[in-house]
């Protein structure tokens, strides 16, 4: 009888164990909802959690690769393109400026101010291949 409690309480434990992890891993993911192409930039629409993001992408001509997909989920490494502290001070986020985009590799791309405020680029992202690390 105590083998079928131990056996019990380690089975339900590995099952919240793994429920944990996959939890804390959903929370550093980004499910890509949306790509469009604009000459030679991709313009990649995630969402985490409750907020959107806008990430650019310059094209490349790299086919053999891990690449995104529309609802998928990855686990994306954001940098804003408008620095919260300038010079250790000054925030240059569009909040805070009347910036409405940025021109990336000559193409004018839109913040878009009622749902992403924020444009950004991913360090493991190229083009539209998923570089793992």
């Amino acid at each position: 009888m105590m083998i079928i409690f131990v056996f019990l309480g380690l089975t339900l434990s590995c099952n919240y164990q793994n429920k944990l992890t996959r939890n804390n891993k959903a929370g550093r993911y980004y499910k890509i909802l949306r790509i469009e192409s604009l000459d030679n930039i991709y313009i990649i629409y995630a969402q985490k959690e409750d907020s959107l993001f806008k990430i650019l992408s310059l094209k490349s001509g790299n086919k053999n690769c891990n690449t995104i997909k529309v609802n998928k989920s990855y686990p994306l490494k954001l940098k804003s393109l408008f620095p919260k502290e300038f010079l250790g001070k000054y925030d240059l986020s569009p909040q805070a400026t009347n910036v409405d985009g940025v021109n990336f590799y000559g193409n004018m791309v839109q913040v878009e101010r009622d749902s992403i405020n924020d444009l950004t680029t991913a360090e493991n992202i190229r083009g539209l291949c998923f570089i793992k690390n």
